[in-house]
């Protein structure tokens, strides 16, 4: 029951702390927190590659000739 119990809290939350592990196997209920990171901590967009495509498709594979 506990790895049901934590494997679902970490496809919910992603990641939990060794306190709020020990909190859900107490059966405590853990703060929610975002999947995302949040837009208060202004950090910029990743910006695109600058390495040109190769123009590789990985769709299903076509006859040749």
């Amino acid at each position: 029951d506990d790895l049901h119990t934590l494997a679902g809290a970490l496809l919910e939350y992603e990641t939990l702390s060794g306190d709020e592990i020990k909190s859900l196997l107490k059966g405590e209920a853990i703060r929610v927190k975002p999947k995302k990171p949040d837009s208060s901590t202004n950090v910029p967009p990743a910006a695109p590659s600058a390495v040109p495509s190769a123009g590789i498709d990985h769709g299903e594979p076509q006859p040749e000739g």
